[in-house]
């Protein structure tokens, strides 16, 4: 019975041996640490900036939500939290971190604000510049560019100030003081530009010799590849921009010049050309010929009226052969380069053919006469034949005869 019982507590402490060691070498459960950003007012801030960090563990940095709250996963322990935020009074804590304190609310408090004003080079001031402060805008200056705005103080603040038709501001490291109230001015300077202009037709093909205006007046006018180059203009302005040039038609429009403009393409429309009026008269020596066919290189482009004549509509500087045809008639083709501002007139003066008929019965009756003809000579050549025959018999006859007599 007795080792039983032994066997018992030796069994137990085992057990419990066991088990302490098994606790001894369990991780430690991370807690989730909040921490919530307040202002003066019991109103959650967002966007700040919070730092947790320990001598034996690595910084983390967290912005705020909407609520106000970042969350940190943490080993307990001693850790120091920082709290920034543009515009408030920076907090540091040094607290312990575990499972019973898992938030820490922080009160932020706004600092004085500091007066930014803005001006020309010759001391105007600017309107409407937007002011950032560490990469957060702040707002617009007013029309004495003034704006007052939140910086955190004991440390460099980065400026930033841009506006229309100036050059960007930039100052990275701005120091505020405690007792900083407001900034030098900040005097920005126009920001200029000098735009190429690049000017084709419909075709992609350069136009030499465009007049280019600007606002009015003449600036420029294009070389062979199509390039007229402006001189320095205010850049964030809007200018209206003219382009005149012969054979096409005027190109307006309302430009804006920025800073990232180097040079921009315009393309000009062919102006319709203006036809010229092509009148033809179709005659012959003592009368028109009405419904005679009108032929421009060799297309048929209409007839003719009662009064002989057919009117077109040509462009100028075209050269067309003209010619007509009216059955029983031939005429000769005409060149004519039609000329712009007038009527340009072509007279085809027409032959009348002689009918075949008349063609036929003529050659027939040439041919019945040199038939004709020939029978007379040959008829005649046989007759001289047959006289000299007869005049060689005669000569003995006679004698004969008077010798029988």
């Amino acid at each position: 019975m007795i080792k039983k019982i032994i066997a018992v507590l030796l069994f137990a402490a085992v057990i419990l041996c066991g088990t302490g060691f098994a606790a001894a070498d369990e991780p430690v459960t991370p807690v989730t640490f909040s921490v919530v950003v307040m202002g003066a007012e019991n109103n959650y801030i967002s966007e700040a900036e919070v730092i947790v960090y320990s001598d034996g563990a690595a910084p983390q940095t967290y912005k705020t939500n909407i609520d106000g709250s970042a969350k940190f996963p943490l080993i307990p322990g001693e850790y120091t939290v920082s709290v920034t935020k543009t515009g408030y009074v920076s907090q540091t804590k040094t607290i312990t971190v575990d499972a019973a304190t898992p938030i820490l609310s922080i009160q932020l408090i706004k600092e004085p604000p500091v007066l930014v004003t803005v001006i020309e080079e010759d001391g105007t001031y600017i309107e409407g510049a937007e002011v950032l402060i560490n990469g957060v805008s702040a707002g617009k200056t007013d029309q004495y560019g003034h704006l007052n705005v939140s910086m955190i103080r004991g440390a460099n603040n980065t400026i930033q100030v841009k506006a229309v038709s100036h050059i960007d501001y930039l100052d990275p490291k701005c120091y505020i003081g405690d007792s900083v109230t407001a900034l030098s001015p900040i005097e920005l300077s126009l920001a200029k530009v000098s735009p190429l202009i690049l000017i084709y037709n419909e075709n992609k093909a350069p136009v030499a010799g465009a007049a280019v205006s600007v606002d009015g007046k003449l600036i420029t006018y294009s070389d062979s590849y199509g390039r007229a180059q402006l001189p320095e203009y205010t850049a964030g302005v809007t200018y209206t921009l003219d382009i005149v040039c012969d054979g096409y038609n005027p190109y307006t429009e309302s430009k804006e010049f920025t800073t990232d403009m180097s040079d921009f393409v315009v393309t000009l429309q062919n102006k319709p050309i203006a036809s010229s009026a092509v009148k033809i008269t179709v005659r012959t020596e003592d009368k028109v010929l009405p419904d005679a066919l009108i032929y421009f290189d060799g297309n048929n482009k209409g007839q003719t009226g009662l009064d002989g004549t057919y009117t077109t509509m040509v462009n100028p500087g075209t050269t067309v052969m003209v010619s007509a045809s009216v059955d029983g008639y031939s005429g000769d083709t005409k060149t004519l380069t039609v000329q712009p501002g007038i009527t340009n007139e072509v007279t085809i003066l027409m032959k009348e053919n002689i009918p075949t008929t008349l063609i036929g019965i003529g050659a027939l009756a040439a041919i019945i006469v040199l038939l004709i003809v020939i029978l007379i000579i040959v008829g005649y050549k046989k007759r001289s034949k047959k006289s000299s025959s007869n005049s060689s018999g005669n000569s003995y006859g006679p004698r004969q005869r008077r010798d029988s007599l």
